[in-house]
């Protein structure tokens, strides 16, 4: 990180990172953005990332509370050919959290499931491993779950 100095104190600040301010999601949208952009304009995706961050200066200006500066110093340093789309645990994650929001029941219920099967799994491993071997100082002796 960064230092700059304060205007209020001789101390040194440290600048947080912008995207520790901007979720994921939105991130991968307005890369998304430039990228469709791009094409459509016949320009690079970085330079499409330039024209949003001085959007972003622009509407700042505006609503300074509004985080469109965090927003954009991310698209001045993104580089949209680098990243890729979420990973798949983020999609998963993504998927339970508004599964949750929409029916916190039926989420609970497949909760519920993926664990039963998770068990299962670990259970039948356990069955086809045998015995195990001293793993370090600690024996591995038993299963991975414990029966009820």
């Amino acid at each position: 990180m960064a230092t700059t100095d304060s205007p209020t104190s001789t101390t040194k600040v440290e600048k947080v990172d912008p995207t520790f301010f901007i979720p994921q999601a939105t991130q991968d949208n307005y890369l998304q953005i430039a990228r469709d952009a791009a094409k459509a304009a016949d320009i690079t995706p970085k330079q499409a990332m330039r024209k949003l961050a001085d959007d972003f200066t622009a509407r700042h200006d505006d609503d300074p509370v509004g985080g469109w500066d965090h927003l954009s110093e991310w698209a001045k340093t993104v580089d949209p050919d680098e990243t890729t789309g979420p990973s798949g645990l983020a999609l998963a994650q993504a998927r339970a959290v508004e599964s949750a929001r929409r029916d916190p029941q039926q989420a609970l219920i497949g909760d519920q499931a993926v664990v039963a099967e998770a068990v299962k799994a670990v259970e039948a491993a356990d069955a086809n491993a045998g015995p195990a071997a001293v793993d370090g100082l600690t024996p591995n002796t038993g299963p991975v779950v414990p029966k009820d």
